[in-house]
């Protein structure tokens, strides 16, 4: 019997615009150390309030992309196989 490991999309306008480490796994689909290495590396930009991390979302969404390549010269990327359209953000 084969477990159903699908993702679900949720699209970022949905995440508040303040977002944890929780967070930024889900937006990603990333394990909880991957999201530290990506922001103690200084790969995501965050904010430290205190003790806590917060990633403002427009750092995440400039992170993601930072990470995309191929630019199709009209204002679409792909990334991941995926065509990400930089007038919706």
């Amino acid at each position: 019997m084969q477990e159903n490991t699908a993702a679900i999309y949720i699209p970022f306008e949905s995440y508040p615009d303040l977002m944890t480490v929780d967070d930024i796994q889900t937006a990603l689909g990333i394990g909880r150390n991957t999201a530290y290495k990506f922001i103690n590396g200084g790969d995501i930009q965050c904010l430290k309030i205190g003790r806590s991390i917060r990633v403002p979302k427009q750092y995440l969404v400039d992170f993601v992309y930072r990470s995309c390549y191929n630019d199709l010269g009209n204002g679409k990327q792909i990334c991941a196989g995926a065509v990400i359209d930089r007038r919706l953000t």
